[in-house]
């Protein structure tokens, strides 16, 4: 059970960080989903988490910046979709 608890806080800072672009143009990218899904269902909580679970938190978010650069491509594209009304 611990084991799982420190992979689901990984995930979820791994899925928050990876898409700040997404959330700040309320895009609902499967990751950012994904992430406040997990989030309800662990009932987490940084800041009442044991230090090792923080970290899994931390160390997931450091790893999700790798994917910041993606997630601002896709935001653009969809922007530009949207404004010429273009379809996929």
């Amino acid at each position: 059970m611990k084991l799982e608890n420190f992979k689901n806080r990984f995930k979820i800072g791994f899925c928050q960080a990876a898409t700040p672009f997404s959330a700040k143009c309320n895009l609902d990218s499967e990751l950012r989903i994904q992430a406040q899904r997990m989030f309800k269902e662990s009932n987490a909580n940084f800041w009442d988490d044991e230090i090792t679970e923080s970290v899994c938190y931390f160390t997931g978010g450091v790893l999700g910046l790798t994917c910041v650069p993606l997630d601002a491509v896709k935001v653009v594209l969809g922007n530009v979709k949207k404004t010429f009304r273009l379809t996929a």
